[in-house]
């Protein structure tokens, strides 16, 4: 019993380091193939958002890699559903999509920008 509990806890313990590691893989991609500074994405994922261009398609980037968005540029609310980071409410979080995911800019830089403001604004940060 002490080893199906222990597989248990090791499978989840290296699920979340996996997760964690791969939005790393995606965050460095993404910082290299748009040249956004890093600093403005840092300050991003604390609620100050500069209008900047790099920026904007920093976040089509990632969430194009994570699948959150489709190569046409529509966000894929299901794919955010599915990874609603832990810690965090479902039904908060599912509010806060349900809100973010309609936003749409005159591209896909812009609409994934205007996603993740969103999100982040409404306490939600992918």
């Amino acid at each position: 019993m002490k080893f199906i509990i222990l597989t248990v806890l090791v499978v989840a313990l290296a699920s979340q380091v996996y997760c964690n590691v791969n939005r790393n893989v995606n965050e460095l991609a993404c910082i290299t193939e748009t040249s956004v500074h890093k600093g403005l994405v840092e300050h991003a994922a604390n609620g100050q958002f500069e209008d900047a261009r790099e920026l904007k398609c920093y976040f089509k980037c990632y969430y194009q890699n994570a699948g959150y968005m489709n190569t046409a540029g529509k966000i894929q609310a299901d794919t955010l559903r599915a990874n609603i980071p832990a810690g965090i409410s479902k039904n908060m979080a599912n509010k806060a999509i349900d809100l973010c995911a309609v936003r749409k800019g005159n591209d896909a830089c812009e609409t994934a920008y205007a996603v993740q403001k969103c999100l982040v604004e409404n306490n939600l940060k992918y």
